[in-house]
């Protein structure tokens, strides 16, 4: 081996070894004074964490859209007693790499949809039944919680184990909507869901306690990469028109559900069938403006 670098001053000489295009050890071959030694250690050091921040910093940072969509009453074990929607993920400037490391997913929603205590699992549930993901890179430990600052009932959805660079999930370029990360499902154990609006949202940054943040490996950096104007909230459900959610008979009595598209949040329109000729007229005038 040969010293390939002489540097500070004339008297030092170093030997660098490497590994798999990695420094390995770096010998010191002469002997200096400790002043000289101790200004070359502090120089040293500051260069080497000089080089590692620009290339963080130089490095493209992978960009997204998180959506929360296709929201659908479910009948489990009571009539419309679940709500099941999708969480996606859509990688926006490919050929850049997103290899994704890990995410929280919180959302804040109207709790006054389930009959009962929603903090007691034995009246309400919330868990995954779907991901893409391989298992080990799905968010973990689904519930339903209160939080402050600003107060709010939370879906909540911990981190995944982070995996290491190079071991991350890396995210394809498949277009709308992107992976599923998880589909959810809101269950009532005791009943069927309160005809009360869903008013779902993304709990972001600034917020600091239970917000949405999402982790990706850049090089061999775990880097937060949230960005807090890409989290949506739709309903692809209703894209294609008009449509009847519950219930299917007619009766006089019997409540009607109705999606219109474009909204926003879930939101239920209730009408008895003595209004139903109104309501026709209604629906034939607004598919017209469709």
């Amino acid at each position: 081996m040969k010293p390939i670098l002489t540097f500070l001053y004339p008297e030092l000489k170093l030997l660098l070894t490497f590994n798999n295009n990695k420094l390995h050890k770096l010998y010191i071959l002469n002997k200096l004074s400790p002043t000289i030694m101790k200004t070359f250690y502090r120089f040293f050091i500051s260069a080497v964490s000089f080089l590692f921040v620009i290339n963080v910093s130089t490095a493209q940072v992978p960009t997204y859209n998180l959506r929360a969509m296709n929201f659908e009453f479910v009948s489990i074990n009571f009539p419309n007693d679940a709500i099941e929607f999708d969480i996606y993920m859509e990688r926006t400037n490919a050929p850049v790499i997103f290899e994704y490391s890990g995410a929280q997913y919180f959302l804040e929603f109207n709790s006054g949809i389930i009959p009962g205590n929603f903090a007691d699992t034995n009246v309400a549930t919330y868990r995954i039944i779907g991901s893409d993901l391989p298992p080990d890179m799905q968010p973990r430990n689904p519930s339903i919680a209160l939080s402050s600052n600003p107060p709010a009932t939370v879906l909540r959805l911990a981190t995944n184990s982070l995996p290491g660079a190079g071991n991350g999930y890396f995210l394809p370029d498949i277009g709308f909507p992107g992976t599923k990360i998880v589909r959810m499902r809101i269950l009532s154990k005791t009943g069927s869901l309160n005809p009360a609006p869903l008013n779902i949202q993304w709990r972001n940054p600034p917020v600091v306690l239970l917000a949405t943040k999402i982790f990706a490996y850049i090089g061999n950096t775990g880097v937060d990469i949230t960005t807090p104007e890409t989290h949506s909230i739709i309903d692809t459900t209703a894209n294609a028109g008009i449509s009847l959610i519950n219930p299917l008979n007619n009766s006089v009595t019997a409540l009607k559900n109705i999606n219109f598209p474009g909204i926003k949040y879930l939101t239920q329109y209730h009408t008895s069938s003595r209004s139903q000729p109104i309501l026709i007229l209604i629906i034939l005038f607004l598919v017209t403006l469709l």
